[in-house]
């Protein structure tokens, strides 16, 4: 039989492994402190850095980005004013001057052009009226004549302040003045007794171009105002009805009496 053995543990070897117990004990709170602090250094710089960095991504878009943004922006309004600004002009009135003289005070024209623009009259180089172009493209206007020359053109303007080019100019002479006729034969009250005679000359000049009837037939008249033409008398008393016209429509009237008595 074989004999067990129990060992005695003494208080002093009890003791010491107590005080190594506690001093193991010790030496893991200490590494475990050791490592706290590392990991809230470690935090700590993170932090830092972190903190560092956004300043300075900060700091590059205030003095960097940010400029750079508002310039573009600027730029891009711009470009938006720039493609809205108007700049093409309006199409040039269309319009036509039928007369070249008239012994009226006013004239009126009339013609085409572009909608929500204005119609512009030039007369002798100063701008003498303005009226608005319809919705359906028709204007007209009144201009008032001076006498002698008026030298006439028209242009267009539209709300963007664009201008056409001038229009064709038209030259409308005002003339009230009627032209005078020197009706040289036959004199007034004549008496024709012979059957030979019975076909009379009608002769004169006049002062300016004009137009000559003699009882509404046209009389010609040369390149230096004398006009001729032959009359064919009835039996009895005549009348003879001259008249002439000139281009801007005055005229004059004269009548005579050749009595015809064979």
């Amino acid at each position: 039989m074989v004999k067990q053995i129990a060992r005695v543990v003494s208080p002093l070897e009890t003791y010491e492994h107590k005080q190594e117990s506690i001093k193991q004990q010790i030496m893991a709170t200490q590494r475990n402190s050791v490592k706290v602090k590392e990991q809230q250094k470690n935090i700590l710089v993170q932090t830092l850095g972190i903190v560092v960095l956004a300043i300075v991504l900060m700091l590059l878009f205030i003095f960097l980005l940010l400029p750079g943004a508002l310039r573009f922006s600027a730029s891009l309004k711009s470009m938006s004013v720039f493609q809205q600004e108007d700049t093409i002009p309006p199409r040039t009135p269309s319009y036509s001057v039928p007369i070249s003289a008239t012994k009226e005070s006013s004239l009126e024209i009339s013609g085409y052009g572009e909608s929500a623009s204005k119609v512009i009259a030039v007369v002798n180089g100063t701008e003498y009226t303005t009226v608005d172009i319809s919705e359906g493209g028709d204007f007209s206007l009144s201009i008032e004549l001076s006498d002698g020359e008026n030298k006439i053109a028209l242009y267009s303007k539209d709300a963007a302040e664009n201008e056409s080019s001038l229009g064709k100019e038209y030259n409308v002479i005002k003339d009230s003045t009627i032209p005078e006729v020197e009706w040289n034969s036959p004199e007034d009250n004549k008496i024709v007794t012979n059957l030979r005679d019975k076909q009379i000359k009608v002769e004169g000049t006049l002062n300016e171009t004009a137009k000559v009837y003699l009882n509404d037939t046209i009389v010609f008249v040369d390149d230096e105002g004398n006009f001729e033409d032959q009359f064919n008398l009835n039996d009895g008393e005549n009348t003879l009805i001259l008249k002439a016209v000139d281009r801007a429509g005055n005229e004059v009237e004269m009548t005579r009496k050749v009595t015809f008595k064979p």
